[in-house]
């Protein structure tokens, strides 16, 4: 029978979504709204955490919008009671005038994100189901849209989970009479002003089956495409990707001649190990800002793809880095390592002799302490003659491009102050006095 295959399909999703962490040390939050939907899936969570062992609160969040809000409040708490279950209730104060379904969307988002950052939760599990998916598609192919389009909405993206995205909203409906589950009405969806609505109540409702069936082809056309670019994925990894550490670097010019569609989903598919190992949702206006950027011949400024992703476009290569994952200060000590270079130390030095690789210093202030760092926007040395001069000027005149800027090695003193640049400059005046007993040799050498 349907409904116990419902509950069988639900329960088979939730052994694989928790495949790496012990069923009873499993907590979900169940994002609830009233309506049958979400009414059904809290319905089958709550009976499967018994049958399963996992722990599960429910949350709704009231924005002051929906005329049954009471109501649903009222038989939450009495839902809570019953089945000894935590439930969680916030409302929206403050409203905008416009777009307040992106608005809500954002707000019920960041508030399942900071629940979860709390580490309270493994999974938020919203009701999303097939209909649904079906409205995406369409909205999706409004305009201008590739085949990642199409793919619609995710059952997995970073911690949320759509166990009902492949149901049908009439079996849902049916699964929720059979079982005797109330739920409220949203006066909300007969509002056509909003999008969705109108292509859920009218533009959909009068669209015949052939166009529906053209909407399911075109979802698993995306899909089949999605899964022959994935079989791809591993030549192309050794193609374009230059360097996975400390940053990923591509080759900017094989990475360009992808199409925008693989681009999108090699960039997604590279960048899972950033985004807690899921694809990166991005709206089509941020992708296409991207590729505009990219396409640039020069050194730009840093491109924010999200809040944790920075790419920065440096001539012939693409930078991808973690935001704050750029600076880095270590200890300069004998045979230390940064990147491609090692550092070694002679604490009495019979001969001077300079060049650009080699640095000296008096033992007091050797003492002290030096650190090896990366070049900060704004840096500056002073020359022999005690002249401010920009670092950046410096990398500009042996032409570096933005990745040698970032991990070229800068020495300095526990002030913070540059003394020495490798194997770029050494007229640096020299602070204090040495001689053959009191004077400490560093050099820069190729790490082998």
């Amino acid at each position: 029978m349907f409904f116990y295959d419902l509950e069988r399909r639900v329960k088979k999703k939730i052994a694989r979504y928790s495949s790496n962490i012990p069923i009873q040390e499993v907590k979900i939050l169940v994002a609830y709204s009233g309506g049958v939907d979400s009414s059904v899936l809290l319905h089958i969570i709550n009976k499967l955490s018994i049958e399963m062992n996992f722990q599960y609160d429910f949350v709704y969040i009231n924005h002051s919008m929906n005329q049954n809000a009471d109501h649903i409040v009222s038989f939450a708490k009495y839902f809570s009671k019953k089945n000894n279950v935590n439930f969680i209730y916030d409302e929206i104060i403050d409203k905008p005038k416009k777009n307040k379904e992106s608005f809500f969307r954002s707000f019920r988002y960041k508030y399942f994100n900071d629940l979860v950052d709390k580490g309270e939760y493994n999974f938020i599990f919203t009701a999303h189901h097939y209909n649904d998916q079906i409205e995406t598609l369409y909205m999706r192919t409004i305009g201008r849209y590739d085949w990642t389009n199409l793919l619609g909405v995710r059952e997995f993206n970073k911690f949320v989970r759509r166990p009902l995205i492949q149901t049908n909203k009439k079996n849902i409906i049916s699964y929720a009479i059979n079982s005797g589950i109330p739920w409220f009405f949203d006066n909300t969806n007969n509002d056509n002003n909003n999008k969705r609505n109108e292509v859920r109540n009218i533009i959909l409702v009068n669209k015949n089956i052939f166009n529906k069936i053209f909407l399911i082809l075109l979802h698993n056309f995306s899909k089949i495409k999605f899964y022959f670019f994935n079989k791809k994925i591993k030549q192309l990894k050794k193609e374009i990707i230059v360097k996975e550490e400390p940053f990923i670097i591509l080759n900017k010019y094989q990475f360009l001649k992808l199409n925008k569609g693989y681009k999108k989903v090699f960039l997604q598919n590279i960048l899972k190990k950033y985004n807690d190992n899921h694809f990166l949702i991005n709206k089509n206006t941020k992708w296409s800002s991207l590729w505009s950027y990219l396409n640039k011949d020069k050194n730009l400024k840093d491109f924010t793809l999200n809040e944790n992703i920075i790419i920065n476009n440096s001539k012939d290569l693409i930078i991808i880095r973690e935001k704050g994952n750029y600076k880095r200060k270590i200890s300069l000590v004998d045979n230390a390592v940064w990147n491609n270079f090692i550092f070694k130390i002679e604490y009495q030095s019979d001969d001077i002799d300079i060049n650009k690789n080699c640095f000296y210093i008096c033992r007091d202030l050797f003492i002290k302490g030096l650190f090896i760092r990366n070049w900060n926007v704004g840096d500056f040395y002073k020359n022999k003659k005690d002249e401010k001069k920009r670092v950046s000027r410096l990398f500009l005149k042996n032409k570096f491009n933005n990745y040698a800027k970032m991990i070229y090695p800068l020495v300095v003193d526990s002030n913070d102050q540059i003394l020495w640049i490798p194997g770029l400059e050494n007229n640096f005046n020299q602070s204090g006095k040495f001689s053959k007993n009191n004077c400490i040799k560093i050099s820069k050498e190729i790490l082998n």
